[in-house]
């Protein structure tokens, strides 16, 4: 039997957002047999009451294999210094690719 990999969806938000990203990156994934071999967690984090110190913490305590940030114009910076302190793979996603335009 193999063990299960941890996955940890993280949301950095201010205090009046309501962040729903990792939650649905998780009931979508579920959905999938795939997600059998996985144990997906999300956390949601404030950018504003925490620091950022308290943010890598409290993403570590996790112990996570994967660790995938919903990242955004007003949180890319804050997670781009998070994820020098975090050991495993690291997956960011937004909400749309504006790369890729042509004009």
């Amino acid at each position: 039997m193999n063990k299960k990999k941890k996955v940890l969806l993280v949301g950095l938000y201010d205090t009046n957002t309501v962040a729903l990203a990792p939650q649905k990156l998780r009931s979508f994934a579920q959905k999938f047999p795939i997600a059998e071999d996985f144990d997906i967690q999300t956390i949601d984090l404030s950018i504003f009451s925490q620091k950022v110190e308290e943010h890598i913490e409290i993403i570590k305590s996790f112990k996570a294999d994967i660790v995938g940030f919903s990242t955004y114009i007003w949180n890319v910076t804050l997670v781009l210094e998070i994820i020098k302190h975090i050991d495993g793979e690291i997956i960011l996603g937004c909400q749309r690719d504006a790369g890729g335009q042509t004009h």
